[in-house]
């Protein structure tokens, strides 16, 4: 059987649930989970937001849920406010050189393919989320922007760079030219 919603409220609002993996497995009785991202603090080494990637049952689109957890130990169904965590943060903090790319998968790709230290802001880039991050650890740090090869992701990356040039110690940004099926 799916596991129940929260308790007495849809899972659209910000009722919690017991843990992450109740969480996880309310979004699995709704589709295919393909991956679960942790964004974890890395003063703390605790989860400041989850991303759930995920296909709705008889749909062929990734969807996407951003459970946090809560101050009492449970689970929220509704994501952070902003300012909102950068992705890979731990390894961030002690990187000279990050690339920025869309997606916590592309992140994964390049650190187990090729080592690069990579990082992305959570909520995509059709949404105009790049405002709503916290780009302040990559203050001071040699970055590159790697855009998806679209008009979204190249303002994407845009709005990326307009918001790291307003950081007290701005990093040094290059673009890269991202070509289709190269990740």
């Amino acid at each position: 059987p799916a596991p129940p919603a929260p308790p007495n409220k849809p899972a659209k609002t910000a009722a919690a649930w017991p843990d992450k993996h109740s969480a996880v497995a309310f979004y699995a009785s709704k589709g295919d989970v393909q991956a679960v991202y942790t964004y974890t603090n890395p003063d703390t080494d605790l989860p400041d937001l989850w991303i759930v990637r995920y296909v709705k049952h008889g749909e062929t689109k990734k969807d996407f849920a951003q459970p946090t957890p809560t101050d009492d130990g449970k689970v929220a169904a509704s994501g952070l406010p902003a300012p909102w965590p950068l992705y890979n943060r731990k390894r961030i903090r002690d990187a000279d050189h990050v690339i920025v790319v869309e997606g916590e998968k592309c992140v994964h790709a390049l650190h187990e393919h090729a080592g690069i230290v990579a990082t992305t802001a959570p909520g995509g880039a059709a949404k105009g989320n790049a405002a709503k991050a916290d780009w302040s650890p990559l203050a001071g740090k040699q970055v590159w922007l790697w855009p998806d090869n679209d008009d979204i992701g190249k303002a994407h990356m845009r709005a990326a760079y307009t918001r790291m040039k307003m950081l007290d110690q701005p990093p040094v940004v290059e673009r890269l030219v991202r070509e289709p099926g190269c990740l």
